[in-house]
C-alpha cells in the first residue's frame, strides 16, 4: 500500500534535506508583512523572509492553504497514492486543518484522505511527520498507522523564553499593561505549546534563569524520543549552546541538534525566542508491540 504525507509550510525540520527524502508534499502558506504577501518557499526563501520579518515593526500574518489549494494536492496524489495522511499545525493556531478537512469532504470516495490535527507547530510538527515516516516503514495498516500517528500527537511539548514581548501583545498572549510591567522589570516570559495553545506560564528575569527553567522543562519527561532545541537563527546562538550544554549533562544518552523554527511560529512568538521542543515515547505503543 502507497502512503503519502501533505502538511504545509508551518513545519519545519533539523536537517531540511530529509524533506525531500520523505514521501512528503508541502502546500505553502502565504505571508504577509508590510503589505507583501510572498508563498513560503516559493516566492521567497525562508531566510529572507524570516529577516523581512525581523526588520518590520508589525507582525506578520500568516495565511494557510485555501481548500481548493489542498484539494489540487490530494487530487494530484490520488492518481499514484492509495492512503494520504494531511497533518497540520494546530487547529487554535491555524486555518491549516479546517482547510484540509473540507477538501477531504469534498473529495470523499476519490482520495483516501486521514486529516490529523498534531496540535503543535513548526519543529514539533516536524517530529510528528518523522514518527508518522516511522510508522508507515513499521505497518501497512492505514488504521493502525494513523492510530500510531495520533498517539504521537499526544506526548509532543515545546516551550520557549522571548526576549521581545511585541507579538505576544498583537497576537492577545499578553496584556500590554503586563508588557509595559515586564520591561520595566525587565522579565522574559516562559511559553508553553501544548494540547494546541501556546501559553505564557511564567516569567524568568534573564537568560540564565531562562535556561534554568528550560533544562527543567524537559527533566518532567521520563523518556525523551526526540528533542531539539529551537532558536531564531541558523548557527547556534550562545544561548542555545548553554541549554545544550546543561541538557548533555542532564541527558548523556541524547543529542540536542538546534534548528532554526519558521515564519509561522515567528510571527506568534517574535523573532527573538529560544527553547526546546521534545516527544516523549509512547508507553503504550511499544506495549501493544510487545504484546
Amino acid at each position: 500500500m502507497r502512503f503519502h504525507i501533505v502538511t504545509d509550510s508551518s513545519v519545519q525540520f533539523a536537517h531540511p534535506q530529509l524533506a525531500a527524502q520523505y514521501p512528503l508534499t508541502i502546500v505553502p502558506n502565504t505571508t504577509v508583512v508590510g503589505g507583501k504577501r510572498y508563498r513560503n518557499g516559493v516566492d521567497v526563501t525562508p531566510e529572507k523572509l524570516l529577516d523581512a520579518i525581523n526588520t518590520h515593526p508589525t507582525p506578520p500574518q500568516t495565511i494557510a492553504p485555501s481548500v481548493d489549494e489542498f484539494v489540487a494536492a490530494y487530487t494530484k496524489l490520488a492518481h499514484h497514492t492509495d492512503v494520504i495522511l494531511s497533518l497540520h499545525p494546530s487547529r487554535s493556531l491555524s486555518d491549516s486543518y479546517a482547510h484540509a478537512q473540507a477538501a477531504a469532504q469534498q473529495l470523499d470516495g476519490h482520495a483516501d484522505v486521514h486529516v490529523i490535527d498534531s496540535r503543535t507547530t513548526d519543529v514539533a510538527l516536524g517530529m510528528v511527520i518523522r514518527a508518522t515516516v516511522r510508522a508507515i516503514e513499521s505497518y501497512n495498516d492505514p488504521e493502525t498507522i494513523v492510530s500510531r500517528v495520533r498517539g504521537s500527537v499526544d506526548h509532543i511539548y515545546a516551550a520557549f523564553y522571548t526576549e521581545s514581548t511585541q507579538f505576544l501583545v498583537a497576537n492577545k498572549l499578553l496584556a500590554p499593561s503586563h508588557a509595559v510591567l515586564g520591561a520595566m522589570t525587565g522579565t522574559m516570559p516562559i511559553l508553553s505549546v501544548e494540547d494546541g495553545e501556546v501559553a505564557i506560564i511564567e516569567k524568568v528575569r534573564n537568560r540564565t534563569q531562562a535556561v534554568d527553567r528550560l533544562v527543567e522543562f524537559a527533566i518532567e519527561f521520563d523518556d525523551i524520543e526526540d528533542a531539539l532545541i529551537v532558536q531564531s537563527g541558523t548557527f547556534m546562538s550562545e544561548q542555545s549552546r548553554a541549554l545544550q550544554d546543561r541538557l548533555s549533562v542532564e541527558f548523556p544518552q541524547l543529542h540536542f541538534p538546534h534548528a532554526p523554527y519558521g515564519t509561522a511560529l515567528a510571527a506568534i512568538i517574535g523573532p527573538n525566542a529560544t527553547g526546546i521542543a521534545l516527544m516523549e515515547r509512547d508507553l503504550n505503543a511499544d506495549d501493544e508491540d510487545d504484546a
